[in-house]
């Protein structure tokens, strides 16, 4: 009998350290409007703006986008306060959403406002240079 109960208690300490575990959230990516959709992606710079429409850019601009993984960073409401952002647009059929890219401390980051801020890699400079 008390190697029944003995079993028993194991088991039921076990069954509960089970589902106790914390199950880790998965890593949420950035998503932007389908591919599709997208007519084209604008750098605004003042004078002169960069405007890409070729399938090829978007595709490689949303690919590298979508590798991007959320962080701890408070995204900006509006308009990042941070210093040297660079503003992207993405023209699609029926909206306009603007990403600002910045680095911090070696790091590149995406800030969509009022979602949330994204680390992406230093590739992202290729995207923000002129042609």
């Amino acid at each position: 009998m008390k190697k029944m109960i003995k079993a028993f208690c194991i088991l039921f300490v076990a069954v509960t350290l089970i589902a106790c575990q914390t199950q880790e959230e998965p890593v949420r990516t950035l998503e932007l409007v389908n591919i599709s959709e997208i007519k084209s992606i604008e750098i605004p710079l003042g004078f002169e703006d960069i405007i890409h429409t070729e399938a090829d850019y978007i595709q490689s601009f949303v690919e590298l986008t979508q590798k991007a993984t959320l962080t701890d960073l408070e995204p900006s409401t509006d308009l990042p306060t941070r210093e040297n952002c660079t503003r992207i647009d993405i023209v699609a059929n029926y909206e306009l959403t603007s990403l600002f890219i910045f680095e911090e401390d070696g790091k590149w980051y995406i800030d969509v406002p009022n979602d949330g801020v994204y680390l992406t890699d230093q590739s992202i400079q290729d995207f923000m240079k002129a042609d």
